[in-house]
């Protein structure tokens, strides 16, 4: 209630009318200038000045206003925006200051006002999604949460742990302090779906080895404005395929070396680990060894005269599955024997020396010791000098194909123009 005392016109200490007593608290929305006006009122004859100071207590906010000195009208000297503080009804706060009219009949007349101002967050701000790629594995229809923010929305919980809902903006509700904003979450792809927070799944689980990704376009929309954006979902690769095995499992080699061959494997799986084991309990495997990139090796020289054929069993594994197989070794027997001479016949017209292919003739020239040694059919000078006979303890492989010896003989030394080789079956 308002009185008037005479006829209004004395000068009187301005009061600032309809406001309360202690602290007047104000909320106006951000990116405006306009805080309001806030008259006071004193005699008709005098008239009133306005002005700002500090609330103490290290407030700043009268440094960020200005004040109409005549009418009172309150603004930022720069626009404010909420969004550095969205969601933070206490960081909206700007502060406190004093508002002051004074007098003008008289500057000793005059009345304060505290003042806080707070600022009304609106909705003036896009979604942001900041996710490009996101993977889930083969097998399972799960995915994950995409990664939305919103500078009107504010700070957002943290995930909960064991929870599978996503930390992305939800409703806001219409208050004195924020504008209300509506989320929601679409996507346009193949196989994909998304919740209304932001989750994505597939439809029906994937098969790395039929498809390894899919491009999908994700919608945001707080109800005012919609983002849109482009992302790659990978579809990761898991062990799920036992391996086989695409080599031979029996293996040909020559005796008198170790090597024997390379295991080789295929798995549709991209994420595997092979490793290889021999069963020494299974026939012939204690006599061989085996890689980490599967070549087998026998462990000593075999000789094809002592064992021919072997066994062993060897055991793949890719981490999750094992495979189980038996192999056959074969060695091919080779020519490797020394060449025998029957020389019981002839020791007396040549002589033996260690001989292994060639050998040392030594003619007798003392006829007299010929016949002495029951051979008196050879003369010296003569043509046909002696037959030597040659034998291989490896006959079969080295008369191979037709059984057959061959042999490539030859004559050297000195004297070798005086003689020539003569071959018979």
């Amino acid at each position: 209630t308002t009185f008037t005392v005479g006829d209004g016109s004395a000068t009187t200490c301005p009061l600032f009318i309809g406001y309360p007593e202690t602290q007047n608290t104000i909320t106006v929305d951000e990116e405006q200038k306009k805080i309001g006006t806030f008259s006071a009122v004193s005699g008709t004859s005098d008239s009133i000045v306005y002005s700002v100071e500090s609330a103490g207590g290290g407030q700043t906010l009268h440094q960020e206003v200005e004040i109409n000195s005549s009418t009172g009208e309150l603004k930022f000297l720069t626009t404010p925006d909420a969004d550095t503080n969205a969601g933070d009804v206490s960081g909206m706060n700007r502060g406190e200051l004093l508002l002051v009219a004074t007098s003008t009949n008289n500057p000793n007349l005059s009345n304060t006002m505290l003042l806080t101002v707070n600022l009304r967050n609106l909705n003036d701000n896009p979604p942001s999604i900041s996710t490009s790629s996101i993977s889930g594995d083969e097998n399972q229809t799960s995915i994950g949460c995409i990664s939305v923010s919103d500078a009107d929305h504010g700070p957002l919980s943290a995930p909960i742990s064991g929870s599978t809902a996503c930390s992305n903006p939800k409703e806001i509700t219409d208050t004195k302090n924020r504008e209300a904003a509506t989320y929601t979450y679409s996507v346009i792809g193949d196989n994909i779906t998304i919740s209304d927070d932001g989750r994505l799944s597939f439809i029906e689980a994937p098969d790395y080895e039929a498809i390894t990704s899919y491009d999908a376009t994700v919608t945001v929309s707080d109800g005012v404005f919609s983002t849109s954006k482009e992302i790659v979902v990978i579809v990761n690769d898991v062990n799920d395929n036992s391996p086989s095995i695409t080599s031979d499992t029996t293996f040909t080699v020559d005796e008198n070396q170790i090597g024997v061959g390379s295991i080789t494997i295929s798995d549709p799986d991209t994420i595997n680990s092979f490793t290889y084991t021999i069963d020494a309990d299974y026939q012939d495997g204690s006599l061989f060894s085996i890689d980490s990139s599967g070549v087998i090796t026998f462990i000593a020289v075999p000789d094809y005269e002592t064992k021919s054929v072997y066994k062993l069993r060897v055991n793949i594994s890719d981490g999750a599955y094992t495979l189980t197989q038996i192999f056959t070794i074969i060695l091919n027997d080779i020519c490797d024997h020394d060449i025998l001479i029957d020389a019981s016949n002839y020791s007396s017209i040549y002589q033996y020396d260690g001989f292994k292919g060639t050998g040392t003739l030594q003619m007798r020239e003392d006829y007299d010791l010929q016949i002495s040694h029951g051979r008196d059919d050879i003369r010296q000078n003569s043509q046909w000098f002696a037959n030597i006979e040659f034998n291989s303890s490896d006959y079969d492989v080295c008369a191979a194909p037709d059984f057959t010896e061959i042999f490539d003989l030859s004559l050297s030394g000195p004297d070798a123009d005086y003689f020539e080789l003569s071959t018979s079956t």
